[in-house]
């Protein structure tokens, strides 16, 4: 989301998926994801830090995202639950396929399906994480992302 309004520019005719992740869930998976990435080149890590990283990085991006998401054209943007693609990704895919107006055929759907049931088969099981892990919690990330609930909300 950083870099939409250049990508609008560079690609004005680009279908966009815009992914919606309820913020609780999306910055501890983060954080999460720095910690490891950290943990590759150093011992030293501040848990709290990253979380006063990733909540900033949150922030940021949907002030600079959602401005450029005002000069994309109408039927540009798809919007994604997160959820929803957990629960039903068949049906998110139909669903993006639809609204864009490309062509989702029997073929592509079955190695969706496949796709989807090897994933399952493979899947390594849940990670773990929390907010509070981050030194963060579920009053602190509403407070400062007032903006994304407010908009997205249903779709979070």
């Amino acid at each position: 989301l950083f870099c939409l309004e250049t990508l609008l520019k560079i690609y004005p005719n680009a279908s966009i998926i815009w992914t919606h992740r309820n913020p609780e869930e999306a910055i501890p998976s983060l954080c999460s994801l720095s910690e490891t990435a950290r943990r590759i080149v150093s011992d030293d890590i501040d848990r709290k830090r990253i979380g006063e990283i990733c909540l900033d990085y949150f922030m940021n991006d949907f002030k600079m995202g959602y401005p450029a998401r005002q000069k994309a054209s109408s039927g540009q943007i798809y919007d994604m639950s997160y959820r929803e693609l957990v629960r039903n990704p068949i049906e998110t895919v139909r669903n993006i396929y639809n609204y864009f107006g490309i062509n989702y055929t029997e073929p592509f759907d079955k190695k969706l399906h496949n796709f989807i049931n090897h994933l399952h088969k493979n899947h390594a099981g849940k990670h773990v994480y929390s907010l509070e892990s981050y030194g963060l919690d579920s009053k602190q990330i509403r407070e400062r992302l007032n903006d994304d609930y407010e908009i997205f909300g249903d779709l979070l």
